[in-house]
């Protein structure tokens, strides 16, 4: 790890990234209607989720165990 700058993120690109985050994280606190869903770790995620691609012609790809 020692050297390898690979391994971290340079100062411009985590300061990028909160440019793309604050505005989000902002209009959570300014509007709280907006929903936030949280889900269990190891899970595919909140059930909310399904309704992004709700349509007779898509649908999430369920991954086979």
């Amino acid at each position: 790890m020692v050297g390898d700058s690979t391994l971290y993120a340079r100062a411009d690109a985590v300061k990028t990234s909160w440019k793309f985050v604050d505005p989000i994280i902002q209009a959570w606190q300014d509007n709280p209607e907006i929903p936030l869903y949280f889900y269990e770790c190891n899970t595919w995620g909140p059930k909310e989720s399904n309704n992004l691609f709700e349509d007779k012609f898509t649908k999430w790809r369920e991954p086979e165990e």
